[in-house]
C-alpha cells in the first residue's frame, strides 16, 4: 500500500473497516491503470459469508 493511503493516520489502521475499503481501492486503481490499454473488464466479487472480495481481470479470449 502506498504511503499516501497512510496519511489519514494512525486511525485508519485501527478501523479494520476504512483499511479494507483503502486496500480494496488501491488494488483496484492498480488493476484498472494495468489493464485499462486492454480495455479488460474488471469484475468485483464480494462474498457475504466470509466478508471475502475477489477483484478479476478479464484478459485474452
Amino acid at each position: 500500500m502506498a504511503p499516501a493511503l497512510l496519511l489519514k493516520g494512525k486511525s485508519l489502521l485501527d478501523d479494520p473497516l476504512s483499511l479494507g475499503i483503502t486496500a480494496e481501492t488501491a488494488v483496484f486503481k492498480r488493476l484498472f491503470a494495468r489493464y485499462h490499454a486492454q480495455q479488460a473488464p474488471i469484475q468485483l466479487r464480494a462474498r457475504k459469508a466470509n466478508r471475502e472480495v475477489d477483484l478479476i481481470a478479464k484478459i485474452g479470449s
